[in-house]
């Protein structure tokens, strides 16, 4: 959760620095806020599933949900 909360913060700071000064959009000429984008939904994705994952082998019960459950660790396995 650590990582997932210092990568938000320097994503909004990669963010912030691809504005251009008096504008309110993003700069989507440079390959950079394309690259930077692509990698945060990635790593979002990495970290939101592995949260689920971990709750829910942590918290969860495996009556009926065994199958989300191993199904969401393989998702956070291929993008990891």
């Amino acid at each position: 959760m650590t990582i997932f909360v210092l990568m938000t913060a320097a994503v909004f700071m990669a963010w912030s620095r691809n504005i251009p000064q008096g504008k309110s959009f993003m700069y989507w000429k440079k390959y950079s806020a394309l690259f930077e984008n692509v990698a945060t939904f990635l790593a979002w994705g990495l970290a939101i599933s592995g949260m689920i994952a971990w709750g829910w082998r942590r918290y969860g019960t495996y009556e009926w949900g065994t199958s989300k459950v191993l199904a969401i660790g393989k998702l956070h396995r291929y993008f990891g």
